[in-house]
């Protein structure tokens, strides 16, 4: 039974991984892969360098 769940759920979580990504434009993807392939330099939103985790806190 454990199996049958763990690959219905990696099942949809790739079906939703692959309609979020249809949906967004070339731009968006370029950059979001940039961001996943970036060397840890990234500014945030307001220019601060981003923190533990690669985030920001929201101003």
């Amino acid at each position: 039974m454990r199996r049958l769940v763990g690959k219905a759920v990696k099942d949809f979580e790739k079906r939703f991984c692959r309609s979020t990504l249809d949906r967004l434009g070339h731009a968006t993807r370029s950059r979001l892969g940039d961001l996943i392939a970036g060397d840890g330099t990234e500014q945030g939103v307001d220019g601060a360098a981003a923190g533990a985790g690669g985030r920001t806190s929201p101003s």
